[in-house]
């Protein structure tokens, strides 16, 4: 595969970075980014009739995908055919890596040029070749990202999401102004109370603001340890639209451009397997 040019993609992230300031979303209106992470297609595309009659939507990041080791795959045809019904009601389909390790981690023993190739670009060509649309990621695990990294994937993505770690507030989760690299707070039971998410959103709605929150699986068990129940999911959805609340997409706040399949290489890429 053709390498990625280091010097202009540095370049242009610095870019983008020195002029934050300047080119930071001012938020006019509250709105909620409700995303989930990793593989739980089935459960997710289970509940998404009933996210959308209440007026939300939400943002799916996969994780996995094309992973032929791992038991979870969402590439097989009635996991692939879930997440196109999911993206056909209007959710976002988007990148969790292929094999869900923590950034920091993979790049020290295999660099960043190996980690942006087979973590981030290879799951999001096998998406792009399976017809979906791709314009966001969020990384795996909390404390994973580091300023090596977050370059390199804003040379793919307009912007990317990252995991709180266990002990954080809900403010973490709440921006005023949208920058390409944002933290989002926890929505799983296991980490954040109803009334905690509650009272983030009556902090979003008076300051007109912006609340991303992360969750797992969407179940009243599950063997991740990692969840939120259907219930407890409903309560948020509708204390939030009953405040006024908006919700978006995580690709929405800063208007993510879809990733290219020629843009990637993907045909490189893959052409050998």
């Amino acid at each position: 595969m053709r390498i990625i040019r280091w010097g202009l993609a540095l370049f242009s992230c610095l870019l983008l970075l020195a002029c934050s300031d300047e080119s930071a979303s001012a938020v006019q209106e509250a709105r909620l980014v409700l995303t989930f992470d990793d593989a739980f297609v089935s459960n997710w595309h289970s509940v998404a009739d009933e996210i959308s009659t209440r007026g939300a939507t939400a943002t799916f990041f996969v994780s996995y995908y094309g992973n032929l080791d791992k038991y979870g795959n969402p590439r097989t045809p009635e996991r692939q055919a879930k997440l196109h019904e999911l993206s056909a009601k209007g959710f976002e389909i988007a990148q969790h890596s292929f094999s869900h390790a923590k950034a920091n981690e993979y790049i020290a023993e295999h660099g960043s040029q190996q980690w942006l190739t087979e973590e981030v670009i290879r799951p999001s060509c096998y998406m792009l070749e399976d017809g979906f649309t791709v314009a966001s990621f969020a990384y795996p695990h909390s404390n994973s990202n580091s300023a090596e990294s977050d370059l390199a994937l804003l040379n793919v993505f307009d912007s990317v999401r990252l995991y709180a770690p266990a002990e954080t507030s809900m403010q973490d989760g709440i921006h005023e102004e949208i920058v390409p690299v944002l933290m989002s707070a926890h929505l799983d039971d296991q980490r954040s109370s109803l009334q905690e998410i509650k009272s983030a959103i009556d902090i979003i709605v008076r300051d007109k603001s912006t609340l991303i929150l992360a969750g797992h699986d969407i179940a009243n068990s599950s063997e991740s340890n990692f969840y939120t129940t259907p219930e407890r999911l409903f309560e948020v959805i509708d204390y939030a639209i009953s405040q006024g609340v908006n919700f978006v997409h995580f690709k929405d706040l800063m208007n993510n451009r879809p990733v290219d399949y020629d843009s990637l290489y993907c045909g490189e890429l893959l052409e050998n397997e």
